[in-house]
């Protein structure tokens, strides 16, 4: 997801037509000069951003822009560049590339030629009318309070010490709500991939997943953290299908020590739990809501996780998944952060 910025295409265009200009014969530097004002007025308005975008002190800045999302094809059109020769060395990444709204934050890092770097300052641009959050501490973003539709909020890293050398990468926001998000190339903020089925009416018990030939639909998850609740949302790309559908989620679980782990799952209609290939809880059938419990024996480290659900009838979901570590005598959800793509 890093993106570089190069030369201006625009720029060099109109610096060209300046000298043709010059060239057929303006008769005044004056003439040239207004010719050139008028001209890169234009540009500005045609890029939708207004002065404020090229203001560098501000950390947040949203575009004004009539379009409704950020298209990131490795310009950098918040901060216009001077004249140069060379691509720019500069690249930016952040950590999550994929945020809920609700104050979450995620890291930020820049490299100049290979090497970390931190002689840069950031900005934040989102769509006309849409908060971009704030970044805090140099080098933290921190996503908008609230929302409910999701976007696309572009970071953009420019060295201090060399304005020409700059870069931008795209972080997409979700609402907190959303349980199903869309996935993005890296699935660094949502690290569980879950292929969804529809499945035939009247179905009582989980398909068989090999038997499909492809997928109705594919999301992504931050945690199996659904409780029981109404359910009419769909998923992406696929938003009537709210009921006979089948889901198989992979991940990989870390675990921090060795020892006897219990799990309990939790759903409403059928799932199951598959560990390294081991099946730990059978939820299965057409039930309301109903936790089952297993246990395993893991090591410390990454074990890949299975788990298999599905939706009979319309209108409500519920997918919980908790542990009980060694040691431990509670029950908790399997945080976020155990997770890894």
């Amino acid at each position: 997801m890093t993106l570089g910025k190069g030369l201006s295409k625009k720029h060099l265009c109109l610096s060209l037509l300046a000298s043709v200009v010059a060239a057929c014969g303006a008769e005044t530097p004056a003439f040239q000069e207004k010719t050139m004002a008028v001209l890169m007025d234009q540009q500005q308005n045609a890029e939708g951003f207004s002065s404020e975008s090229y203001d560098n002190t501000a950390d947040a800045t949203v575009a004004t822009s009539d379009e409704d999302e950020l298209v990131d094809d490795g310009s950098v059109d918040a901060l216009q560049l001077p004249q140069g020769d060379e691509a720019s060395d500069l690249t930016v990444d952040v950590k999550d590339s994929q945020l809920r709204f609700g104050a979450q934050t995620t890291s930020i890092s820049t490299s100049l030629g290979g090497n970390k770097t931190d002689d840069v300052v950031y900005k934040a641009i989102a769509p006309a009318g849409k908060d971009p959050g704030a970044i805090i501490n140099g080098n933290t973003y921190v996503s908008p309070v609230s929302g409910t539709e999701a976007y696309e909020v572009k970071i953009i890293a420019v060295s201090k010490s060399d304005p020409t050398q700059t870069s931008s990468t795209v972080l997409k926001l979700e609402p907190s709500t959303q349980v199903f998000a869309g996935c993005t190339n890296d699935l660094k903020g949502f690290p569980i991939k879950a292929d969804v089925y529809q499945i035939p009416e009247g179905s009582q018990r989980l398909p068989d997943f090999t038997a499909f030939s492809k997928t109705s639909a594919t999301a992504c998850m931050e945690a199996f953290q659904i409780p029981n609740r109404a359910w009419s949302d769909g998923f992406p790309g696929q938003p009537s299908l709210i009921e006979w559908f089948a889901i198989r989620a992979t991940s990989n679980l870390t675990t921090n020590s060795n020892g006897k782990y219990y799990f309990k799952l939790n759903a409403d209609d059928g799932a199951k739990l598959y560990i390294d290939g081991q099946l730990v809880v059978d939820n299965d059938g057409q039930h309301a809501e109903k936790a089952v419990v297993g246990s395993i024996n893991l090591t410390k480290g990454q074990h890949e996780i299975v788990v298999e659900y599905f939706q009979g009838p319309r209108y409500h979901i519920a997918l919980e998944l908790f542990w009980k570590t060694p040691g431990s005598s509670t029950y908790t959800y399997v945080p976020a952060s155990a997770f890894k793509p």
